[in-house]
């Protein structure tokens, strides 16, 4: 991405907005150039954009694919795409879910286009959204044994610290199930 800003748009065509988890994107990506654009690479992404709290919000590309590379692109140019959505997704926290079609220009802003798509949840993997009863249970035990055994100001310390590192543990463990 650079400074100076090229004209132009992408249409990009898909016969849905709502897709499964799993399930492939298939469209089309069309260039609305005013005159022949050389480019590093036109590419479309699907990614998820979510929020844990006010101050946190993540921002997760979970599938890119360069459809055209390094030449001169010219108007109404049109090129096919197929993207495979994650099978994996989580459904917490709550996220927003998109296209992202992109001319990747040398020394010049994108000429991008974003559309909003929705994904049915209903198979989403929800096994890291909410700890089960047992784990709820151990968990809960072993604080009340830490309050036990180590008393006032030191329980409280180690309970703060597992509790601010809780939304952490939750995000490096789902980076580490998406490589696998």
């Amino acid at each position: 991405m650079g400074l100076i800003s090229e004209k132009g748009s992408i249409e990009i065509e898909i016969p849905n907005k709502v897709f499964q988890p799993g399930e492939n994107i298939v469209g089309k990506v069309t260039l609305k150039l005013d005159k022949p654009t050389k480019a590093r690479a036109l590419k479309i992404a699907f990614y998820g954009v979510g929020s844990a709290e006010p101050s946190i919000i993540l921002n997760d590309f979970l599938v890119s694919k360069t459809l055209s590379g390094k030449k001169v692109y010219n108007n109404n140019e049109t090129l096919e795409f197929e993207l495979q959505i994650p099978g994996r997704l989580l459904a917490f926290p709550p996220y927003d879910y998109y296209m992202k079609a992109y001319l990747d220009l040398p020394f010049k802003i994108d000429i991008l286009k974003i559309i909003k798509i929705q994904i049915n949840l209903e198979k989403a993997d929800r096994s890291l959204e909410q700890p089960s009863n047992i784990t709820a249970v151990v968990g809960l035990g072993i604080v009340c044994i830490l309050v036990f055994l180590f008393g006032g100001m030191l329980a409280q310390i180690l309970i703060v610290g597992l509790l601010v590192a809780l939304p952490f543990i939750f995000i490096l463990s789902k980076y580490l199930l998406k490589r696998k």
